[in-house]
């Protein structure tokens, strides 16, 4: 189990093999009961290798373009700048949406300055409804008929309304804090 966690966080944070394809090896492995906690870790494992790669190779490049962009910078500072909650909260909001690759997300939100604690308590709340669903699916594969026709559109279905709700959410938080910036002062 260790060994699979050690593999999953270095393939993982290193992108080299999709977080998902892991997450069905260790359901199918494990089950679910060990299966899913070792996932997990490996997942946060995996978050933390990326984003530091990702601040290593980008450094402070993306932030001095944003720095240059009053408009950018109100926005990002709206989205991941706030009190730690606030932080995790688009953190968490963006990990659920299945559209962004982890590894993309990794980039993305060390790119964007997030800290490390927050970044890493967002990305294992968010991920942890798909990771749970795709752990447990792998450790039932031997009961793939009833798990096809019982639960297999749910999961499609909750996975498009997260996303749309993420989506709406940062859009209104991006567009609120624009409107508060640029609105002239009495």
């Amino acid at each position: 189990i260790f060994l699979f966690m050690i593999a999953l966080a270095t393939l993982g944070g290193f992108a080299l093999v999709p977080t998902y394809a892991n997450s069905l090896l260790g359901g199918f492995t494990f089950g679910f009961p060990i299966g899913f906690p070792a996932v997990m870790a490996g997942l946060g494992g995996a978050a933390m290798i990326g984003y530091a790669l990702s601040h290593r190779i980008v450094g402070d490049r993306v932030s001095r373009v944003i720095h240059e962009h009053p408009k950018w910078e109100l926005v990002r500072n709206a989205l991941v700048g706030g009190s730690t909650r606030h932080v995790i909260l688009i953190v968490t909001l963006l990990r659920l949406s299945p559209v962004l690759p982890f590894e993309t997300t990794n980039v993305l939100l060390a790119s964007c300055e997030v800290r490390a604690l927050p970044f890493l308590i967002g990305t294992l709340i968010g991920v942890l409804p798909r990771t749970a669903a795709i752990v447990f699916v792998a450790s039932r594969v031997h009961h793939w008929e009833e798990l096809r026709s019982a639960g297999g559109r749910w999961m499609i279905v909750l996975g498009i309304v997260g996303t749309i709700v993420g989506a709406v959410i940062i859009t209104i938080v991006s567009k609120h804090a624009l409107k508060h910036a640029t609105r002239p002062r009495d």
